[in-house]
């Protein structure tokens, strides 16, 4: 970031470097409107980083810190970012000063209106009053804080950082007594009080939740999952991925998002334990102690999960977004993008999807190159990434997906030449996928559909794409066969791609028979397939979104 274009601010909006005027406006906004009707609340997350705000809150009350937020407190922004919030100077917490004070109710403190002038007076208060006016701020304040509480502020996993740190530095402490004319006693006995407040801390944390929210109740999820090979669960900010049973305490009138996610080549099927779903995102309320149990199964078809379905590569001058990609997930599954890698042409220019990078079914998604350039344009896209570290040619370049196992999902090789849409050269237009279905390395699919592109919306209208489900009726003869067959088939639509493949009962892929764009309503073409062992075989037979799949017999 570009350190003359940073703004740091500290206490009641004193700047330290660059100005406070920014923060004032935001802060003048929080307290002169309400902040529980969500346009409002959406104003102010549009300039503050939410996520942020919350687990640096939510940390500072953990720990129980007592010099703030009256004092030790600093946010930043840049012209590139959102205000976020700097953790530092905590020795305040952990008990240090108190090792029973693993009981003080820091969130009541931290909320409270009328404190004094040291160590919560009303400024330091106000913005996380106002925010916790609004129910989306309220309910996402508690669940992150109970995911931390379910994973890295576990007491194990706290008790364990400490030793850790604490042994790497255990060998100097004598000396270092030594020299100050103490002794090293008290510092062991500070270690296991704050061992000690980590044990008990939680329990305490989760009352005051309760009574600070007026909840009724917290109860225990339980997450067992014998078929990690094929899937894992995601709940809430958590990755669940995990062949032992895994639990988590959360809060009863919050609801929860629990998300079945499978793997390349598996697919969901349903839930089982305390309810049967086929609908792999539930929001559950937790009104009782539950266990879940993913189930997926083998998906021999699942072909090409997300599509690259709209390229940005050179913008107008007259509204600049910068380049940008759009992919679609057309599985019925959420997919976990994390760690998954997006190139050019050059194996240099990687960008990575960050962790917990979901994606759900059916949506689609943007990358951009400069983020906050794109969004003052277009400010109504929600998924978002960027920023890229690359942009694409304007004469010709590939656009490149892969995994986080770096195996090639989807790639694109265009051209600002015809046959490819000549629009897309800084006239405005994007090259736009005509439909996601379709084979999206021929030229012939893509067009130039909007003026400036469509990110994050389908390319055509919802009309265009039910229209373009398209009906497939086919016949197969001889079935059985010994030296090849024909498939006559027939379609609604005459432009689409059409794609037949055979598999084996296990679902191995054999052989792909045809794949290539077809202009007519109607297909007749006869097949000899070679090496086929006698046996019984799937064919699959798809068309801008339309399906068949039978079965033919080899003697």
């Amino acid at each position: 970031l570009d350190p003359d274009k940073i703004d740091i601010v500290e206490l009641d909006a004193v700047a330290i470097h660059g100005s406070a005027d920014e923060y004032i406006q935001l802060r003048n906004l929080i307290s002169s409107v309400n902040l529980a009707n969500d346009q409002n609340y959406f104003l102010v997350a549009e300039q503050m980083d939410i996520e942020n705000f919350i687990l640096y809150n939510a940390f500072q009350i953990y720990v129980n810190n007592t010099d703030w937020p009256g004092n030790n407190i600093k946010f930043w922004k840049s012209d590139q970012t959102k205000w976020r919030w700097i953790l530092f100077d905590t020795d305040f917490g952990f008990g240090r000063w108190n090792p029973n004070s693993f009981d003080f109710n820091t969130l009541e403190f931290a909320l409270e209106a009328n404190g004094p002038g040291w160590p919560n007076p009303p400024w330091s208060t106000l913005v996380f009053r106002k925010m916790m006016t609004n129910q989306k701020f309220r309910h996402q304040f508690i669940n992150q804080f109970a995911d931390e509480m379910n994973s890295s502020l576990l007491p194990s996993n706290v008790s364990a950082w400490i030793s850790y740190n604490s042994e790497k530095i255990q060998s100097e402490i004598p000396d270092h007594f030594n020299r100050w004319g103490s002794n090293s006693w008290g510092w062991n006995n500070t270690i296991n009080d704050m061992k000690n407040f980590a044990t008990r801390r939680p329990a305490f944390v989760k009352d005051h939740i309760l009574s600070e929210f007026n909840l009724p109740a917290y109860h225990r999820i339980r997450i067992q999952n014998t078929q990690l090979t094929r899937g894992y669960v995601q709940i809430n900010s958590l990755t669940i991925n995990e062949d032992t049973p895994w639990s988590g305490d959360y809060f009863q009138n919050v609801p929860i998002k629990v998300t079945a996610i499978p793997r390349l080549g598996y697919r969901f099927s349903h839930w089982e334990g305390a309810l049967f779903s086929t609908d792999p995102a539930l929001s559950i309320d937790m009104d009782g102690d539950m266990t879940l149990i993913p189930i997926f199964e083998e998906d021999p078809f699942s072909g090409t999960p997300v599509v690259i379905n709209e390229i940005n590569y050179n913008s107008n001058e007259n509204f600049d977004t910068e380049d940008w990609i759009e992919l679609h997930n057309h599985t019925e599954n959420t997919i976990d993008l994390s760690g998954w890698k997006l190139k050019d042409d050059d194996d240099e220019h990687v960008y990575v999807f960050p962790d917990q990078s979901l994606f759900e079914s059916k949506h689609f998604l943007v990358v951009t190159k400069d983020q906050a350039q794109f969004q003052s344009l277009v400010p109504d896209v929600e998924n978002i990434f960027g920023n890229l570290n690359f942009g694409f040619s304007s004469g010709e370049d590939m656009v490149r997906l892969y995994d986080s196992e770096d195996v090639l999902i989807d790639s694109v090789a265009y051209s600002s030449d015809t046959p490819w849409p000549t629009e897309a050269n800084g006239e405005g237009p994007t090259l736009e996928l005509l439909h996601p279905s379709l084979d999206n390395t021929l030229p012939e699919n893509w067009a130039r559909l909007h003026d400036y592109g469509s990110p994050y919306v389908s390319n055509l209208d919802n009309s265009a794409i039910e229209n373009i489900n398209t009906t497939i009726k086919v016949n197969t003869y001889p079935n059985p066969f010994t030296e090849g067959f024909t498939i006559d088939l027939q379609t609604d639509d005459m432009i689409g791609s059409l794609s037949i493949r055979l598999y084996d009962l296990r679902g191995s892929l054999v052989q792909t028979l045809h794949k290539s764009t077809v202009y007519d309503t109607a297909y007749n073409q006869g097949f000899k397939p070679s090496g086929l062992a006698a046996g019984m075989y799937v064919i699959r037979i798809t068309m801008n979104g339309g399906s068949y799949v039978g079965v033919i017999s080899c003697l």
